[in-house]
């Protein structure tokens, strides 16, 4: 990514021998060390069956690193390359996606990056938010993929729930969803 690099790890428990499979996201730069401490601190906070959650802020090898759930599983971007969704299919990722979004709206957050590449599908088919969190501390720049930004995004405007709405409507119409009006699922409530 452009902040970080991301690796598979496995941590281990010494004293009860538990290990879990675990994605280490390490930053590039110490410059935006602060702004990753707080993205750590707001992203633990958020409890979502449809976001990746957030373990651990640690150090790896000097760098301050975010200790994450690791997702076996594809992008979005990679599945539709891969297979054409039904209708149904697509109405179900719109609504997990949305969930995802509702429940960062929730705990004051915005995604910021709403994309293909920023949604997983894991193997048993359940939708995850990924790559977000830096975009809702003031003092940085947004670094959102330009063809899902929101004009609001662009013109500097802080990511919010509903420049992620709009990026939401991109990933729709990328997902083959144009044929139906999804507006209507969006209003309803995520949690039903």
């Amino acid at each position: 990514g452009l902040s970080g690099r991301v690796y598979k790890a496995m941590r281990k428990d010494i004293e009860s021998g538990f290990e879990q499979a675990v994605a280490i996201k390490i930053l590039k730069s110490k410059n935006i060390e602060q702004g990753w401490q707080q993205e750590y601190l707001s992203l633990a906070q958020i409890r979502s069956d449809n976001c990746v959650s957030v373990l651990s802020w640690e150090r790896f090898e000097g760098q301050p690193a975010l200790v994450m759930e690791c997702i076996h599983g594809v992008n979005l971007g990679i599945l539709i390359q891969n297979q054409v969704l039904s209708q149904k299919e697509i109405h179900y990722m719109t609504q997990e996606i949305h969930k995802g979004l509702r429940d960062l709206q929730q705990g004051g957050l915005a995604h910021g990056d709403l994309s293909l590449k920023n949604i997983m599908v894991t193997r048993e088919g359940q939708v995850k938010l990924i790559d977000f969190g830096l975009s809702n501390y003031g003092g940085q720049e947004v670094k959102a993929t330009p063809l899902y930004k929101a004009p609001e995004v662009s013109a500097a405007i802080r990511p919010s729930y509903f420049s992620d709405l709009y990026s939401l409507g991109v990933i729709i119409k990328k997902m083959g969803g144009h044929k139906k009006d999804y507006s209507q699922l969006l209003l309803e409530d995520p949690k039903k």
